[in-house]
């Protein structure tokens, strides 16, 4: 008899293997393990870059001092210029600070021309400068808002020759040594039978330049007041012609083609034209008020000529001093005089700016040279960042930090007064270094600094300059008298038509 086997009863509930168990366990920790170990590297990471932001902005802010405390840096014959990100976008600004090599902060001038006696519009921005420049204006008495450079005479005098032997055609250096070394001797504070030379009269130079995109341009006023004076309208390619045909194959047109946009070798070519060639150069938007041959006549001696006249010349001073020295050489303007506030620089690029938008002048007068001479500095400067730029564009993509390679890359090269680039063109070609180099002729020339010009109201008599106070070239502005007033020569418009020329 078979027997079947016995029925072993099913529980409800069965246990796990132990060897499943323990597998589960020991999967459990790895899980956990891992995920602890991923949430400590993202924390990690995030340290470290918040630690790397800190350490930059530690490191900037200890490099950047205020500007009240900032001194004159600039190394003679090297040119200083400002480097403005004003307005420009915030995270590419962000991004450059990272990586562009920065010195000093300061403010920056917004605009190239501002109605006189405002105190400016807020500031677009930061400026860079790798020059540092200013103090607080009434808490120091020396000469650190200006970028002169030398201003012994034979220094001064031996870097424009040196400049000339290296930027001009062979053909030219000889006739402009000359000139040079006949304004350094123009008079000698002796007596004897030395002959005292005058220096060239700016009126001999019959010519008025202009430059203009539109070639029929009505001359109106400048016609009307100058009827023996030859009229000269530039257009763009009038201009480059005239660069090739006169400095082909030189540093001058290296200069030239070197410059990335109109304004720039619109403020060149002003200076180049009448060096060159005397005359007045005004902008387009001015309107002759009295004839050129009156301007600066009524000029009052500096010093009565102490220090500076020749000592057979001074007892004719009194009596009439175009007598004594002749017609100017050279005359300029005022723009801006704001020596007497601590915050000139938010406006300005200089307590007492020069206007370069007209002025007037014999050939080959030293201060045309001068400022040529820094202008073909700062390009070279500009040019020499321009590729250390590129090659940090270029690094930061290696890096895979392509944010800050954008950013870097999207920065324009030049400031036009809209565009928050990178380089002021006040400073590069403007009345920055204009204004530069007409206080530092006066200067080596004469002793004469900027400190003598505050609140002037008459032209001034400087040697072969004539310096005229605001009147002269920007009547009807806040701080100037009325256009009819006997002192205004030429009346600007202000339309600022060199505000966003990329071309």
């Amino acid at each position: 008899m078979r027997h079947s086997p016995p029925v072993i009863p099913l529980s409800n509930s069965s246990k796990t293997p132990a060897f499943i168990s323990s597998a589960k366990r020991i999967q459990s920790r790895i899980t956990g393990r891992v995920i602890v170990f991923v949430v400590f590297c993202t924390l990690t990471l995030y340290l470290w870059i918040f630690w790397r932001e800190l350490d930059i902005r530690i490191h900037l802010t200890k490099k950047l001092p205020t500007p009240s405390t900032t001194e004159n840096g600039r190394q003679e014959g090297s040119l200083g210029y400002n480097v403005v990100v004003a307005g420009a976008d915030t995270n590419a600004t962000t991004a450059a600070k990272n990586v562009v090599d920065v010195i000093v902060v300061t403010e920056a001038p917004t605009s190239r021309t501002q109605e006189m006696g405002a105190p400016g519009s807020e500031p677009g921005g930061l400026v860079i400068s790798d020059t540092p420049q200013i103090k607080e204006l009434e808490a120091s008495k020396d000469e650190s808002y200006y970028k002169l450079g030398s201003t012994v005479p034979l220094e001064f005098q031996y870097e424009l020759a040196s400049f000339i032997n290296t930027s001009f055609p062979s053909s030219t250096q000889l006739p402009l040594r000359e000139s040079l070394d006949a304004y350094f001797h123009l008079t000698r504070d002796i007596e004897g039978p030395r002959t005292t030379q005058r220096p060239p009269p700016m009126v001999d130079y019959k010519h008025i330049w202009q430059t203009s995109k539109k070639p029929d341009r009505d001359w109106g006023n400048w016609a009307w007041h100058n009827a023996k004076w030859e009229m000269h309208m530039l257009n763009d390619t009038d201009a480059a012609m005239w660069v090739q045909d006169h400095f082909g194959g030189t540093h001058i047109e290296t200069l030239w083609d070197d410059l990335p946009a109109g304004i720039l070798r619109a403020d060149v070519l002003r200076y180049l034209l009448i060096f060159m060639y005397g005359g007045v150069y005004s902008d387009t938007d001015t309107i002759c008020l009295k004839s050129i041959e009156k301007w600066g006549t009524s000029a009052e001696l500096w010093k009565d000529g102490d220090g500076w006249l020749p000592l057979s010349s001074k007892a004719h001073t009194s009596e009439d001093a175009k007598q004594a020295l002749g017609p100017p050489s050279f005359i300029v303007g005022i723009e801006a005089d704001f020596s007497h506030r601590a915050d000139w620089q938010l406006s300005w690029s200089r307590p007492i700016q020069i206007a370069q938008w007209t002025f007037a002048g014999a050939p080959h007068h030293p201060i045309l040279l001068d400022v040529i001479s820094r202008i073909a500095s700062a390009t070279s400067r500009v040019r020499e960042w321009s590729t250390d730029r590129d090659a940090r564009v270029e690094t930061l993509r290696r890096e895979g930090r392509i944010g800050d390679a954008k950013a870097l890359a999207r920065i324009p090269l030049y400031d036009n007064g809209s565009n928050g680039g990178h380089f002021s063109v006040l400073e590069w070609t403007g009345p920055g270094a204009f204004t530069d180099a007409v206080f530092r002729y006066l200067e080596a020339r004469y002793n004469f600094t900027w400190r003598e010009l505050p609140k002037l109201e008459k032209p001034l008599r400087v040697g072969d300059v004539v310096i005229l106070p605001i009147t002269g070239f920007s009547p009807g502005v806040k701080g100037a008298k009325a256009i009819y007033d006997p002192m205004a020569m030429v009346q600007h418009k202000f339309y600022g038509s060199w505000k966003g020329v990329d071309s």
